[in-house]
């Protein structure tokens, strides 16, 4: 009950207060929607839900893939989750690459989807 009221308040009041950062394009905002997952303890199925609010309010595209992509693979329980299950190689590894495809490839994406 209590993840509800949280996603419920997360949804409402964070794009408000958080909009300057939100509406930022290219690899500014990509690098923000990635911040914005890493601090996140959410799973891809409420990141998904929460995206929809993000572009209601104005989001650009680069901070919602970034944000879409990054909450499951960067988000602070995963990370720990890695580095204390894996193997060092393998979980710095596995960190690395989420956030090149987080910051960079949904950057591209982006860019390919505005047509530039």
């Amino acid at each position: 009950m209590i993840g509800i009221l949280i996603s419920g308040l997360a949804l409402t009041i964070l794009p408000i207060y958080f909009k300057p950062y939100f509406v930022r394009t290219g690899f500014t905002g990509s690098l923000l929607g990635a911040l914005f997952a890493l601090l996140q303890p959410f799973c891809s199925c409420c990141s998904s839900v929460m995206a929809p609010s993000f572009a209601r309010r104005g989001a650009s595209t680069n901070f919602l893939l970034s944000f879409v992509v990054g909450a499951p693979m960067l988000n602070v329980t995963t990370i720990v989750l890695a580095l204390a299950l894996l193997p060092a190689p393998f979980a710095v590894t596995r960190i690395v690459a989420g956030v090149v495809v987080t910051v960079l490839v949904t950057c591209v994406v982006a860019r390919a989807e505005r047509g530039e």
